[in-house]
């Protein structure tokens, strides 16, 4: 009943206005793989969580994989038995994440993968064909081939030598992979794996997103984040990045991660990659900007009311403190962060950093972060409310 429902969503949904947090697109899984830090945590098929009350089988045969039911043990069966052989022999091995993803993808084709399709809307389809590799930019690009070299010798244990692909398919495989595959999240927004889902990957960036996607257990479910008074898939678009980031940055991930670069409204706009590096003005708390490539020249004066009154070492400090950011953000484990360190990070920007601008953001979220995992519930909307301007 459930897939009924969402396809009939789907053809509905392009006969009619669309509201925002409308479903646009469900999309079934071509391919997936928890990673392998979470396997004991989730359904090896369906991702049913054990926090949910639900008792987690572990394969009899090999002890790496985890089940919810029988049900899904034996739908997981085609792509899990020929791991299970290979693990059962090797006991101790433990392969890359990323060359196990690539060799389960090398089998669904083999297995008549590529014959397969998924449908978009009533003129769209997509099959893995469809998918974009860059192939060319991924062979010139020598960190990628130098990442492919490395999954080598775990490829030739789970695929086996005779079943590998050709160089230039195994390039093509890789580049689809490296350019469409989806971070898997859970009902918790928590990274446990990879996917390839043949639907979705219709969709292009733009870091002004009219959608977003999320989870539904093994389901990838895209939802409009703007009213359309008719859908127009032209126009939908997803972010392959987190946004709350400077210009440049974003840029630097889409060339070498996705090989293009963003035109979108946000991309375009100078005042709004401005705020991201600011001070507070000591007359009238609007945001000032700050470039911290420049040495002697001084801070101001503010665009706002003028005011040009800012101390000569306030260059310098701001420097220092968006330096101790950076170094920490370097390291950060976004699922745990250290309290104390975003702490010490948050009360060095406090008076220097405008509540707008981008460290400051992300040190408070970090911060947050870090307070909710000791649930200071308390504190924790303090610093949400405090950060919510800025977020948005």
């Amino acid at each position: 009943m459930r897939d009924y429902v969402s396809l009939r969503a789907q053809a509905l949904l392009a006969k009619r206005p669309v509201k925002r947090g409308d479903v646009i697109l469900t999309s079934k899984p071509f391919c997936t793989l928890l990673d392998s830090s979470t396997v004991s945590c989730y359904c090896e098929y369906c991702f049913a969580s054990f926090r949910k009350d639900r008792l987690l089988t572990r394969c009899s045969e090999c002890r790496r994989a985890f089940y919810c039911s029988a049900m899904c043990q034996q739908l997981a069966g085609p792509l899990h038995w020929r791991e299970c052989l290979v693990f059962r022999r090797r006991p101790h091995y433990h392969p890359k994440d990323s060359a196990r993803f690539l060799a389960r993808l090398i089998w669904v084709l083999k297995d008549g993968g590529d014959a397969r399709d998924e449908k978009i809307d009533d003129k769209r389809s997509r099959r893995f064909k469809d998918l974009v590799s860059h192939r060319r930019e991924v062979s010139r690009h020598e960190e990628q081939l130098r990442t492919l070299d490395a999954l080598m010798p775990d490829l030739r244990q789970l695929v086996g030598e005779r079943h590998l692909p050709t160089r230039d398919n195994l390039l093509e495989i890789f580049g689809k992979v490296r350019v469409n595959s989806f971070c898997l999240l859970d009902d918790r927004l928590t990274p446990i794996g990879t996917g390839v889902y043949l639907g979705a990957s219709c969709i292009d960036h733009a870091c002004t997103a009219t959608a977003f996607v999320t989870f539904v257990g093994r389901r990838l479910v895209v939802r409009s984040l703007v009213d359309w008074p008719d859908l127009d898939w032209s126009r939908v678009r997803i972010s392959y990045l987190d946004f709350v980031n400077t210009r440049a940055c974003r840029q630097n991930f889409l060339a070498s991660h996705y090989y293009f670069s963003c035109d979108c409204r946000l991309c375009r706009d100078d005042a709004h990659d401005r705020l991201m590096s600011t001070v507070p003005c000591g007359s009238c708390d609007a945001p000032v900007y700050v470039d911290e490539t420049e040495e002697c020249a001084a801070v101001g004066p503010c665009d706002a009311c003028g005011c040009s009154a800012f101390p000569d070492t306030l260059r310098q400090e701001y420097r220092r403190a968006a330096a101790l950011t950076r170094h920490h953000l370097k390291d950060l484990n976004e699922a745990n962060p250290d309290l104390e360190v975003w702490r010490e990070v948050v009360a060095a920007q406090q008076g220097l950093m405008h509540p707008l601008s981008l460290l400051r953001c992300q040190a408070l979220d970090a911060l947050l972060t870090a307070t909710l995992g000791r649930q200071g519930w308390h504190s924790a909307w303090g610093l949400a409310k405090q950060n919510h301007e800025a977020i948005r």
